[in-house]
């Protein structure tokens, strides 16, 4: 059996948009790409609501991806895939971040799983997958409360960033990516999150690439 570890934010814990309850797993595109790949894959899904791609989020505590990944990805090693699906709340209002720190916070991720790997006696470290999110539509973020105070009218334009800044990184060290803005988007009347139309579309489009791939 192959192991893929989805390491994320909200949209793989499964959040609802406009509200704070999560999906039922069969709903979340986690559970459409676990029914798809079928018995012979185990998706482990890591999800934390608000987690970064790195630094605290200046609206919730304890939200370090990068300071987290490295246990995380210990408690579960072996695994066959990685995938880090993070950035949407590197584009929050408190974020100040650059496109060029954004950047520099991705090799470190590839540290991290050499050096668990070789703390843990892993001879074969597993294959990368950089998914950018979907895109922040900062037309429909106005029309919900909650996301307005955390997601201000720069947040589309930041999150588009991320694939270019994702792409480039994955073709230097060879790691494959993936651009879920182009198999789904995100809701109309919240713009952060995605709904049950969104998570089949993005479920399908992953379990098509990881097919593809010679785990």
């Amino acid at each position: 059996m192959k192991s893929i570890l989805i390491y994320g934010d909200s949209l793989v814990y499964g959040k609802m948009p406009k509200t704070p309850k999560r999906y039922e797993r069969a709903k979340n595109f986690i559970g459409v790409l676990e029914q798809l790949l079928g018995g012979e894959y185990r998706i482990i899904d890591e999800g934390l609501r608000a987690r970064t791609l790195s630094g605290e989020n200046g609206f919730f505590p304890n939200r370090d991806g990068l300071a987290q990944f490295g246990p995380i990805l210990g408690s579960h090693l072996p695994v066959d895939l990685v995938c880090i699906f993070l950035g949407t709340n590197d584009c929050n209002n408190k974020d100040t971040k650059t496109t060029e720190e954004i950047a520099q916070s991705l090799p470190k991720y590839k540290d991290e799983i050499s050096i668990w790997c070789k703390n843990l006696s892993i001879e074969m470290e597993p294959k990368v997958m950089i998914i950018s999110p979907p895109v922040i539509r900062s037309d429909q973020v106005v029309l919900d409360e909650a996301m307005s105070t955390i997601f201000g009218s720069e947040a589309e334009y930041k999150s588009k960033k991320l694939k270019d800044i994702y792409k480039a990184f994955c073709a230097e060290e060879k790691y494959m990516f993936f651009d879920a803005a182009a198999f789904c988007t995100t809701a109309d009347g919240e713009g952060v999150h995605l709904d049950e139309a969104g998570n089949i579309s993005l479920g399908n489009a992953l379990a098509n690439k990881i097919k593809e791939i010679q785990l």
